[in-house]
């Protein structure tokens, strides 16, 4: 009955009987919980601290007792409070998995992501919404709408994207399906990212539509589309810069293919057009190394590419 008064808004008639129910029961956390929320939801919030510190004595380590308290935090406009108490709990480790499952943890990554969010912190936002579709996958759609929401707030651009010149508007429209296909690629949903970049197809942006492709190709392991695509990318390229791009990336797709003759011509072309790029040093220094040919020259490629202020980086096995 207290529910029922309770989910049509009757408040005052659920609290009583909420508040019966704890008095016949002092070890009823249901109880207390829906006392706390109810205060939560009346504004009072001494009150509902006071039903939630009970409800914690009762069961501190119970998952809906822990949420209660972010909620409550939250309601009271302290969300770096929430959001501390939310990562500090145990609501975030091992044991909840074993206490509420893979979905219930979720849910709390997914508040998680909310409150980072509302605090503008969004990388740590989409990381928490990721982690949510990882661990609930029936519901990772709507961690993937959370994550495509977030990139579109600050209009962050996705991974890889070029960031836009001063000046220059980059269309939401445009971030949002964007930031779509590098989800779904994420999540493993090949054709329907390739599907969501492709309608940015529009004359005037497709070399980096082409690149959008490259990436999602790469990560599905499909070189031979992620070929075409560099392919189609590079007939578009009209700068040195951009040509060394095309170059650099065809060169790493090769090496993840172990084709290392042909991913060692490609880094040779870009540093035929530019004998300090960095990063093709780099790479091909470290690739003959890897591989123990050449090593003179793989110590002077490195060498030169520290120089030149580069960082070394491990290639990938």
């Amino acid at each position: 009955m207290a529910e029922d008064l309770l989910f049509s808004n009757q408040l005052d008639d659920a609290l009583k009987l909420y508040q019966e129910a704890l008095a016949e029961d002092p070890k009823d956390v249901k109880a207390a919980l829906r006392i706390s929320l109810i205060y939560r939801q009346k504004q009072d919030f001494a009150k509902a601290r006071e039903a939630a510190d009970k409800a914690k004595e009762i069961d501190p380590k119970r998952l809906e007792v822990q949420y209660n308290d972010v909620n409550l935090l939250e309601a009271e406009g302290k969300v770096p409070d929430a959001i501390k108490t939310l990562k500090g709990n145990s609501g975030c480790h091992h044991q909840d998995l074993q206490r509420g499952g893979a979905g219930s943890r979720a849910n709390l990554l997914q508040n998680l992501g909310d409150l980072e969010r509302t605090v503008e912190q969004y990388p740590a936002a989409i990381d928490a919404f990721r982690q949510a579709a990882d661990l609930d996958p029936d519901n990772a759609g709507r961690a993937e709408a959370e994550i495509i929401e977030t990139y579109a707030k600050p209009r962050i651009m996705p991974r890889r994207n070029r960031k836009p010149t001063r000046g220059e508007e980059v269309p939401e429209d445009r971030i949002v399906s964007a930031t779509r296909a590098s989800v779904l690629s994420d999540m493993g949903k090949t054709d329907a990212a390739v599907a969501e970049a492709r309608r940015l197809m529009d004359g005037k942006n497709d070399r980096e539509v082409d690149l959008t492709l490259a990436d999602i190709y790469e990560k599905a392991k499909n070189f031979n589309e992620m070929a075409k695509s560099l392919d189609a990318a590079e007939s578009l390229s009209k700068t040195s810069e951009e040509k060394q791009t095309l170059a650099f990336r065809r060169g790493a797709m090769y090496e993840r293919m172990k084709n290392y003759s042909a991913a060692e011509a490609e880094f040779r072309k870009v540093l035929d057009m530019n004998p300090d790029n960095d990063a093709a040093l780099n790479y091909l220094g470290y690739m003959l190394a890897d591989r123990n040919v050449k090593l003179e020259e793989a110590r002077d490629l490195v060498s030169k590419a520290v120089a030149a202020g580069s960082q070394q980086r491990s290639l990938p096995g």
